[in-house]
């Protein structure tokens, strides 16, 4: 009796395995048009990914960071800006099940997102002059850069932009800057 019970354990969580697979994978296909490079969901015993090859490029390290500031949000959306220059943009989020007055955990979902697709597109349609940059930072820390401009050792955004909008000089060139805040987020851009 005990075998066959851990027999129909292992069965079952085989068949849960495929179903949120199946569940991911669908999610993937109908949101991919946001930039998402791939979706993981981990849980206890397994963990299911729309494209294990990306996936599977992050260090172990990176991995369980993202999982600990999961858990950490109890539930809430946490945005990692930490690895975006190497990896991309992470939204991070424990996936919980409100039953009998209490909170279980059913996993949690690790999303990563091409921030140069997201800012491409997102800026697509207000575009005026050709040559647009755009700098996106966090309490400082960058998040993307598009111009090259944060690898010139000789800039410091808040020195250099710490006006609304104003002229920069930039590799040569005489170069018209606007800064603000992204509505929502704590992220400062400049274009």
């Amino acid at each position: 009796p005990q075998q066959l019970k851990a027999r129909v354990d292992r069965m079952r969580g085989a068949t849960d395995s495929q179903s949120l697979y199946s569940t991911v994978s669908e999610y993937f296909l109908n949101v991919r048009k946001n930039h998402i490079r791939y979706m993981s969901l981990y849980q206890d015993q397994f963990s299911t990914h729309t494209y294990r090859g990306a996936a599977s490029q992050h260090p172990a390290s990176v991995v369980e960071d993202l999982l600990d500031r999961a858990r950490e949000g109890n539930g809430a959306t946490v945005w990692v800006t930490d690895y975006s220059e190497e990896y991309g943009l992470f939204m991070v989020k424990e996936i919980r099940r409100t039953q009998h007055l209490k909170l279980d955990s059913l996993g949690i979902l690790i999303v990563n997102i091409d921030i140069g697709q997201a800012i491409a597109a997102a800026t697509a349609g207000g575009r005026t002059f050709e040559d647009s940059d755009y700098l996106l930072y966090e309490k400082g820390n960058l998040i993307y850069d598009s111009s090259g401009l944060s690898e010139d050792p000789a800039f410091d955004m808040t020195a250099s932009l710490s006006d609304r909008y104003g002229r920069l000089q930039s590799q040569g060139q005489d170069c018209f800057y606007v800064r603000g805040t992204v509505p929502g987020f704590d992220w400062d851009y400049v274009c």
